[in-house]
């Protein structure tokens, strides 16, 4: 339905090339030629089909190598559609179709500006930002568990990365343990909206008296990511309600509370 709702509902015209005979030479030609284009499309939406489903327009990414030939076939159709216009109309034919294009390109880029295509850019540079961040931040022996940075972080920031949502929920503290006797430094990274799935994935091993997670640097544009060192010693107290991203300092690094007399304590999330 993203489809139809981004490129507006003639994006379907390309289908009318593939099933009508005026588009085709001889009968064996345009079998082959048809069969052929129909294979390459299907290929490309299968690629869609199949993936985990995200309902967002931008996984329409997936049907990049379509889109030339769809729009191609979109656009015979509809010179086909106005081709069959009332014989006194036809002179007219092509003017319409130019109108019709103009009105297409001005109402696509009005989507794309309201569906925010031009500030992805920012948006997707905090996976390299992170990145980078993280490359002189964590040691070497450092293993990060993630998901929807797992791969970036892997390829910018040089790092291990375990898919948490992978683990099974009663696997989490164990998974801990396997990772620390094997000499690796587990961090948990989680983008603002991950929290509550991963408070809820994981409510037995985040409770009281489970695995500890201390926040070591909060990132806050433009989504707010939290990273967190991972301790399997049991921890006891929260931050509070009012601290839960503490500011950080003008360096970007974080300004945890300090209780009076005491070092601070490991958070975690409740």
């Amino acid at each position: 339905m993203w489809l139809i709702a981004t490129e507006t509902p003639p994006v379907l015209l390309a289908f009318v090339p593939l099933i009508s005979h005026r588009f085709r030479g001889s009968r064996a030609q345009g079998i082959v030629l048809s069969s052929g284009l129909a294979a390459f499309l299907a290929i490309g939406l299968a690629s869609y089909f199949f993936y985990e489903p995200f309902d967002d327009w931008w996984y329409l990414r997936f049907l990049l190598p379509i889109y030339p030939l769809l729009l191609v076939l979109a656009a015979g159709g509809g010179w086909a559609a106005l081709r069959r216009l009332p014989r006194r109309m036809n002179r007219w034919a092509p003017a319409l179709f130019a109108a019709l294009a103009v009105l297409l390109v001005f109402h696509e880029a009005g989507k794309a500006m309201n569906l925010g295509v031009f500030d992805l850019q920012r948006a997707e540079q905090r996976y390299v930002t992170i990145g980078h961040d993280l490359t002189g931040a964590i040691p070497a022996n450092a293993v990060i568990l993630a998901m929807q940075q797992s791969g970036s972080l892997r390829y910018y920031a040089h790092r291990l990365t375990i898919r948490y949502d992978e683990i099974p929920p009663s696997r989490l503290v164990r998974a801990i343990h396997l990772l620390e006797s094997a000499g690796l430094h587990p961090y948990l990274l989680l983008e603002d909206w991950e929290e509550p799935k991963f408070r809820t994935r994981f409510a037995k091993a985040t409770g009281p008296g489970a695995i500890g997670l201390k926040v070591v640097k909060v990132w806050r544009d433009p989504v707010v990511v939290t990273l967190y060192d991972v301790t399997d010693t049991p921890v006891d107290r929260a931050w509070p309600a009012g601290d839960r991203y503490p500011p950080a300092s003008p360096g970007g690094r974080q300004n945890r509370p300090r209780p009076s007399g005491a070092d601070p304590a490991p958070a975690r999330i409740r």
